[in-house]
C-alpha cells in the first residue's frame, strides 16, 4: 500500500537514512528506506537499499526475503542481483550467490561481477570453475588484484602450493598493493606446505616481513614457522607487534611456546616478552603454568616411565582376546591431555582455554560449559588409572608438538604427565599402536578365534564389514557422533549430540555385552570412558581410534595417505580371508 508523502518529507527521510548508514546504524537505515520504498514502490532501489542495510546489520534471513521480493516483482537490475548474491554469500547458499552473480554480469559485463561469481564457486568448493571466472575478470582487468588473490586461494584449495606461490610473490611485488600482512602469511603457508624450509627462512630474514605483521594472525604464524625451523627470530622487529596484539590469546598461547623452546635471541628479550604477556590476566596464568610445567621437568619424568613396544603390547592384548581376560587400552593424545589438565589445574584461564578448544572440535557449536562435562571428565579419569596398558606421548612427540600448536604441545605435555603422576604400576606404550594393530597377523588372528566383536564407533558400517572380513558373525555395532571439528568426516558420521544424551545410552548398553568378548572403540573422548566400562563388563575394551576412519576411506590422518601403509593393511586382511574391501 502506497502511503502519501511530500517531495520535502522523503528529502529528509531520505537523508536521515543516508545519514544512519554512514554511522553503520543499518538498522535504522533499512526501517527509513523501507518506508521510503513504501511511499513510492514504484522506486525499487529504495527496496534494495533496505534489503542492503538489513544485510549489513547481520539480519540476512530478512534481507535474503526482501532480495527475492525485489527480484521477482521488478525489472532485472544489475545493482539488485549483485546485493543479492551477497546476502546468499553471507547465508552460504553459493549455488544461489553464483546464480544471482552470474545474471548479474549478463546484464553488465563487469569485472566485479565475474570475480564475484568466482568467489561463489570457491566457497562452494569448486575451483575449476572459479578460476574460469577469475580468469574472466582479468580479461577485464589484467591488474585485477581481487582475482587475482582469489585465483591464489584456488591454487591453495587444488593444493598446487607452487602455482599460488608464484601469484603470491607477483602480488606482493604489485606497487599498487600497500601493507599486506595476508599476503606474506599466505606466501609462508604455501612455503611450508611444500616444504621449501629454504625459501621460508629467508622470508623470515626479511625485514619488509616485519614490516607487514600488522595482524595477529600474522605475529603467531611467525613464531610456529621460527619453531618449526628452529629458528631464531628477529626480536626487534617482532616485539613491538606482540605489544599491539597482547590481549589476542593465540598470540599468548604462540609466545608461550617461543619461551618454552629458548629461542629468544638474548635474555632481555625474554623478559620484554614476559613483561607484555604477564601485563594481561589470561597471558599471566599462561606464565604461570609455563613456569610449574616445564619442558625439562616433563622430559625428566618420562625417563622413568617403562614403555613397552608395539610388538610386545600387541602381543598382551592378544593375549587377553584368546583368554577373555577383561582389559582395557587407553590411548592419550593431545586432546585427552588439554582436557585432563583442567582436572590438575581447575583455576587455570589458560588451560580452560585449551580445554574449550578441544571440546569445540569434538562437539561442535553444540559444545556446553565446561562444568556440564565434570562426570565425563571424572570418568575419563578412571579409564585411564584403570586401563591396562596407557598409550602415553613420549619425549620426541612432546618435542614436534612444541613447534607445531599450543594445544597440541600442552595436549601432549598434560597427557603424559597425568598418566605419569596418576597411573601406578601400570605399562606405557605409544599411543599410535592402533595405527600397527591391524598390521599384525597375530592380532587379526585373535580376533578371528573370538565367538563376538562389538563396535562402538561414528560409522555405521564399520562392525558388520569388519565381522565379514574376519570372520566373526557375532557382534553388537553402537553409534555415536564423530568430531564435528573433522572436516574430512561426512555429515552423516555428524549427527546427533554425543554428550550427555548419547553418551549415557552408551554406558548403559555395553553393560549388556558378552563378558569375554571384544569390544572395539573410536569414538573420540568419550570412547576412553567406554572402553573401561567393556572392562567393568568384562570384556576386552581396545580403544582403536582413527584407524577406524582408515577402513571406511576416511582419510582423516596424514599417515593414511601413505602407500607402504595402505600395502601393510591390505596384506595382512588379504591373508587372513577378507570378504571385501575394508577401505
Amino acid at each position: 500500500m502506497e502511503v502519501a508523502i511530500s517531495q520535502h518529507e522523503a528529502q529528509e527521510l531520505n537523508a536521515f537514512a543516508l545519514f544512519q548508514a554512514s554511522k553503520k546504524q543499518y538498522g535504522a537505515a533499512a526501517l527509513a528506506f523501507y518506508g521510503l520504498h513504501v511511499a513510492n514502490p514504484r522506486f525499487p532501489d529504495y527496496l534494495c537499499q533496505a534489503a542492503t542495510n538489513l544485510r549489513l546489520a547481520g539480519q540476512y534471513s530478512q534481507a535474503d526475503q526482501l532480495f527475492i521480493y525485489l527480484l521477482e516483482k521488478y525489472e532485472k537490475r544489475y545493482s539488485h542481483f549483485m546485493e543479492a548474491g551477497l546476502c546468499k554469500l553471507e547465508l552460504r547458499e553459493f549455488d544461489s550467490a553464483c546464480t544471482y552473480f552470474s545474471t548479474a554480469y549478463s546484464l553488465n559485463k563487469t569485472e566485479h561481477a565475474a570475480v564475484w561469481s568466482g568467489v561463489a564457486l570457491r566457497r562452494a568448493g569448486r575451483f575449476t570453475p572459479a578460476l574460469q571466472q577469475f580468469e574472466i575478470a582479468l580479461q577485464h582487468n589484467p591488474q585485477s588484484v581481487a582475482a587475482r588473490i582469489e585465483m591464489a586461494g584456488c591454487y591453495e584449495g587444488l593444493k598446487e602450493f607452487d602455482r599460488a606461490t608464484e601469484l603470491y610473490s607477483a602480488l606482493l611485488d604489485d606497487d599498487q598493493i600497500g601493507s599486506q600482512p595476508f599476503l606474506f602469511n599466505r606466501l609462508g603457508l604455501c612455503l611450508e606446505k611444500e616444504d621449501h624450509r629454504d625459501r621460508l627462512s629467508n622470508l623470515l630474514d626479511s625485514e619488509r616481513y616485519y614490516q607487514n605483521l600488522d595482524a595477529a594472525y600474522a605475529v603467531v604464524s611467525t613464531i610456529l614457522w621460527g619453531l618449526r625451523l628452529n629458528k631464531g627470530l628477529k626480536d626487534e622487529l617482532l616485539l613491538p607487534f606482540i605489544a599491539k596484539f597482547f590481549h589476542e590469546r593465540a598470540v599468548i598461547d604462540a609466545v608461550t611456546l617461543y619461551l618454552t623452546s629458548k629461542l629468544c635471541n638474548s635474555r632481555s628479550y625474554c623478559r620484554n616478552y614476559r613483561s607484555i604477556i604477564a601485563s594481561d590476566p589470561y597471558g599471566a596464568d599462561a606464565l604461570k603454568i609455563l613456569d610449574v610445567y616445564t619442558l625439562d621437568s616433563i622430559q625428566s619424568i618420562l625417563t622413568t616411565v617403562k614403555f613397552k613396544s608395539v610388538e610386545e603390547g600387541i602381543d598382551v592384548i592378544c593375549d587377553k582376546i584368546e583368554s577373555g581376560t577383561p582389559f582395557s587400552l587407553v590411548r592419550l593424545g593431545d586432546g585427552e591431555g588439554n582436557f585432563l589438565a583442567s582436572r590438575l589445574n581447575p583455576n587455570s584461564i589458560f588451560l580452560a582455554a585449551q580445554n574449550q578448544r578441544i571440546l569445540r572440535n569434538w562437539f561442535g557449536d553444540g559444545v556446553k560449559h565446561i562444568d556440564v562435562y565434570s562426570r565425563l571428565a571424572a570418568d575419563v579419569s578412571d579409564a585411564v588409572e584403570g586401563a591396562d596398558l596407557v598409550g602415553v606421548p613420549n619425549s620426541s612427540r612432546i618435542l614436534y608438538e612444541l613447534t607445531n600448536d599450543p594445544r597440541g604441545y600442552w595436549g601432549v605435555y598434560f597427557s603424559a604427565y597425568y598418566a605419569a603422576m596418576k597411573v601406578s604400576e601400570k605399562e606405557f606404550i605409544s599411543p599410535n599402536v592402533h595405527l600397527h594393530i591391524f598390521q599384525s597377523e597375530k592380532f587379526i588372528s585373535a580376533l578371528r578365534s573370538t565367538q563376538s566383536v562389538n563396535t562402538i564407533t561414528c560409522h555405521r558400517g564399520f562392525g558388520p564389514l569388519l565381522r565379514a572380513n574376519i570372520g566373526v558373525t557375532r557382534g553388537v555395532d553402537l553409534i555415536v557422533p564423530g568430531e564435528m571439528g573433522v572436516p574430512e568426516m561426512t555429515a552423516e558420521c555428524k549427527q546427533g549430540d554425543h554428550y550427555p544424551e548419547t553418551y549415557s545410552a552408551i554406558i548403559s548398553s555395553i553393560t549388556g555385552f558378552e563378558p569375554g568378548s571384544i569390544v572395539l572403540v573410536a569414538a573420540g573422548i568419550c570412547g576412553k570412558a567406554y572402553v573401561n566400562f567393556a572392562k567393568r563388563a568384562g570384556c576386552v575394551g581396545l580403544d582403536i581410534g582413527a584407524i577406524v576412519d582408515y577402513f571406511m576411506g576416511v582419510k582423516t590422518r596424514k599417515i593414511f595417505y601413505d602407500s607402504n601403509f595402505q600395502a601393510s593393511h591390505h596384506r595382512v586382511l588379504q591373508e587372513h580371508g577378507n570378504r571385501g574391501e575394508l577401505r
